[in-house]
């Protein structure tokens, strides 16, 4: 009888460490062809990246999804209408084969097919290979940080769909709108910059996603590629600063920012002309008051 009870509470031990064991949330691809005709050869597939919070509410997540860099070529990365609001690192192939992404979402998010970015990639031949996830953190809603358990999808190479891009491609084709309108902040306190002055900034475009970011310093300057944070090249703050935001449809937002606390030079060179106006005028007078006397 006690032998019996034993077993009994062992098998119960096991199914419940099993069921601790459940993911809370779930990351995965869907892919889609570039054509539904087979007779037209093509190799160029979009790849979606994402996540089943399985009813949890997340508002952090980063990692890294892994290509086989012999088999696919990235060509384009989307991170247009994605679930998150927010990119600390918009989704980028840094190194070949391997795209990192980090974003938050404040207040939460939370849903079954919730897309994060997407990835349009040429495949160069048909040999075996997976697309996977790796170094991957999914955040709870919970004012914690709470690290969720999250079980990760893999895709095997060749693909194979019966799903079509073209849509994906006409939708990009009328983007018309560009970015979000945004707003630049500056930054001197951080060690890594030895306490220099920095921007930063970060915007949304949802209809075809952000492609990249130009800065420039002073009106006469041209724009140069950048990232956020920038580390400003006029430090004395003096020169109005512009931010270019442009789309993946070449739509264009420019931001045109003053640093905070500093007088515009306009402004500045304005007050002392009033200055030496006034000095002049009262100069002027004394002289001909004396005169018609």
């Amino acid at each position: 009888m006690n032998k019996k009870f034993f077993i009994f509470i062992f098998i119960i031990s096991v199914f419940l460490l099993k069921a601790n064991e459940t993911f809370a949330a779930k990351l995965y691809f869907d892919v889609y062809k570039n054509s539904l005709d087979s007779s037209i050869p093509s190799d160029d597939y979009l790849l979606k990246v994402e996540l089943d919070t399985q009813g949890e509410t997340i508002n952090a997540i980063d990692g890294k999804v892994i290509l086989p860099k012999d088999i696919v070529e990235v060509k384009e990365i989307h991170d247009g209408n994605s679930n998150i609001n927010f990119w600390l690192q918009s989704p980028i192939e840094k190194n070949k084969g391997e795209i990192e992404f980090s974003g938050i979402t404040p207040g939460g998010v939370s849903g079954e097919s919730l897309l994060l970015f997407s990835v349009v990639f040429h495949q160069n031949n048909k040999n075996q290979g997976n697309i996977s996830f790796d170094s991957i953190k999914v955040l709870k809603n919970d004012g914690q940080g709470t690290e969720i358990k999250t079980s990760v999808a893999t895709l095997g190479l060749p693909a194979n769909t019966s799903k079509s891009i073209a849509d994906m491609k006409d939708g990009l084709a009328k983007d018309t709108i560009p970015p979000e309108i945004f707003e630049p902040n500056i930054l001197n306190n951080v060690d890594s910059f030895d306490n220099k002055n920095l921007i930063v900034f970060a915007t949304q475009d949802k209809d075809s996603g952000i492609d990249h970011y130009e800065v420039k310093e002073g009106f006469f300057d041209k724009f140069k590629k950048a990232e956020s944070p920038y580390l400003l090249e006029k430090q004395n703050l003096h020169s109005k600063i512009y931010i270019k935001a442009v789309d993946n449809a070449g739509n264009e937002r420019v931001i045109e920012f003053y640093p905070v606390g500093k007088i515009r030079w306009y402004l500045r060179y304005g007050i002392i002309g009033i200055i030496l106006a006034v000095i002049a005028f009262f100069g002027v007078r004394q002289v001909w008051l004396k005169f018609i006397r």
